[in-house]
């Protein structure tokens, strides 16, 4: 391309070998970053710009990687002014661009603490309003256009239709959507977007169901270490997330490739027939450390305490697989007991209340939701999927209040929850419920057992 300068955005902290490829070319590199660098040696890149890195000074750590993209960007545009205050012009584009900040921000997890909560509160509302086409026809395929989108909106329905076509057709194409010059060319490829969503879904379907039969024949391991032929790399993390749900215990899946994808990816012969996967696990694992312990094993890794991902040799799997379980059973997990910040009766939830509470958002990773846990609750009427099927639906009775429940990817103790006739013990968090279909309030559960 001719490019004299190369910028990374969530990577590059430790290219050593590519920047330094780059840099011999006469390319100069600035990287863009905010992951972990541990005992891993540091890229000597034209600018390094990490907030993790010890020397960086930098009062906010939790910097997310899209965060830090447009800090660069805000310095840029100042450097432009001869060190005055972005004109107009530019402080509108950085106002718009906030936009995709919000979106970057929820959707890798970042902490909602510090700045990233600041510019997310900001994005949201940029989100709304933003003039760009290929946002509106974005929101309009999420069903969020007509009002204001939310953290949860971002998480379950924006960035689902951003990554689908990473996952099962080619990044890009997201990327097209985001460069569209007008609305007619964005809805068609914001079309094309939820396509590919459609697509995603029958893959990690069908992955999922094998996966969990595997799952089930590993038996009482600490881990769901699991590899397959042709599983499709895109989804694994997915269905990754599907088995924690499930498990409660990390899981590790790997795709390895076919000879027609390894004859694709024949560049690099060298790594054409390594298997590449992805990590998730519940609180109270770091599986970039787990990962770490077993480096000797792996080909590349990385990520942060919930996810991560790596490479590996297929012939080197199973000593990995043995590695992993023999390394996690040698820790103590931290089992955290669901913290709660009051014991809020049900007749004390009102809108005017919820609507000041809704101002310590946005919620998320590091700021959550507040939980309470009222008295004994009675489960009234019978129980309900949601229109996925993952979600059970029942109403709460107490204090002469009713209200409707929802308990997240529970949908399969549907028989279990309908057989309680007597009062149960519930942790949830109220939300204002928008579609107004049950009434103006929601509970979200997030633990439920049954009263002594």
């Amino acid at each position: 391309m001719g490019a004299g300068l190369v910028i990374s955005v969530d990577n590059g902290t430790g290219a050593v070998g590519p920047i330094a490829a780059l840099q011999a070319r006469g390319i100069d590199v600035i990287v863009t970053d905010h992951h972990g660098t541990s005992e891993e040696p540091v890229a000597e890149a034209f600018a390094v710009l990490n907030p993790r890195l010890p020397d960086a000074g930098y009062p906010d750590r939790e910097l997310a990687g899209v965060g830090m993209a447009f800090k660069l960007a805000c310095a840029v545009a100042e450097s432009f002014t001869r060190g005055r205050k972005q004109g107009e012009e530019m402080a509108g584009f950085l106002r718009d661009a906030l936009a995709y900040v919000a979106i970057g921000t929820v959707a890798d997890v970042a902490p909602m603490r510090g700045e990233n909560r600041v510019m997310v509160s900001h994005g949201l509302r940029a989100l709304t309003a933003s003039p760009d086409p290929g946002i509106k026809a974005l929101l309009d395929i999420a069903g969020v256009r007509r009002r204001d989108a939310s953290p949860e909106d971002i998480s379950f329905r924006i960035a689902p239709l951003i990554n689908a076509a990473g996952r099962v057709g080619h990044a890009k194409e997201a990327v097209d959507l985001f460069l569209a010059p007008g609305l007619s060319e964005a809805q068609e490829r914001a079309a094309k977007l939820g396509v590919r969503n459609g697509q995603r879904r029958e893959v990690e379907k069908g992955i999922t169901q094998k996966v969990m039969e595997l799952a089930e024949a590993q038996g009482d391991k600490p881990a769901v270490v699991l590899g397959g032929d042709d599983w499709h790399q895109g989804v694994l993390g997915i269905v990754a997330s599907r088995l924690v749900d499930k498990t409660g215990k990390p899981a590790v899946l790997i795709g390895f490739p076919t000879e027609a994808q390894q004859a694709a990816g024949a560049s690099d012969p060298s790594r054409a027939k390594n298997g590449r996967g992805s990590a998730r696990a519940p609180a109270g694992w770091h599986l970039r450390d787990c990962l770490a312990a077993c480096a000797e094993y792996l080909e590349a890794y990385g990520g942060h305490a919930a996810a991560a991902g790596m490479e590996i040799q297929k012939d080197r799997f199973p000593a990995f697989q043995q590695a992993l379980w023999a390394h996690l059973d040698s820790l103590e997990r931290e089992v955290q007991p669901i913290a709660t910040d009051g014991g809020a009766s049900l007749k004390e939830l009102e809108p005017r209340a919820l609507q000041r509470m809704e101002q310590l958002g946005p919620f998320g990773q590091g700021n959550r939701r507040p939980v309470f846990a009222p008295g004994p609750v009675q489960m009234a009427g019978p129980p309900a999927g949601d229109f996925r099927g993952r979600d059970l639906r029942r109403r709460g009775a107490a204090d002469g209040v009713v209200l409707p429940a929802r308990w997240p990817r529970q949908a399969e103790r549907f028989e279990e929850i309908r057989r309680i006739d007597q009062p149960v013990r519930i942790a949830y968090s109220p939300r204002l419920n928008t579609h107004g279909d049950e009434g103006p309030i929601q509970l979200i559960l997030h633990h439920l057992e049954v009263a002594d």
